[in-house]
């Protein structure tokens, strides 16, 4: 799930003047709560998966994705989740690397 900085920012200052700058207001990001500040449409409920046998050359290739903030890896065969990559992580590893 992804919400750009400025789409964040736009939204939560609309609370304020929408709702008063002390009022106790829920935010939704997913839209499945009644009521409150909707933010749903603004979230990239995109997921990119990678299999954790996959060479490390396509997670650099999907990492030049725009908008991507992580690779989930998941087991061959079954699609567990074994754990995640980060792009800044990734990013910073590779120009260490040259």
């Amino acid at each position: 799930m992804d919400i750009s900085l400025k789409v964040r920012s736009f939204g939560l200052s609309n609370i304020g003047v929408m709702y008063g700058l002390n009022a106790d207001v829920r935010v939704r990001l997913l839209g499945d709560v009644k009521g409150g500040f909707d933010l749903s449409t603004f979230v990239d409920r995109t997921l990119l998966a990678i299999c954790a046998k996959s060479p490390m050359e396509y997670a650099v290739a999907m990492s030049g994705k725009p908008r991507l903030g992580y690779l989930c890896v998941t087991k061959e065969g079954n699609s567990r989740s074994v754990g995640v990559i980060i792009k800044k992580r990734l990013v910073g590893c590779m120009e260490r690397l040259h």
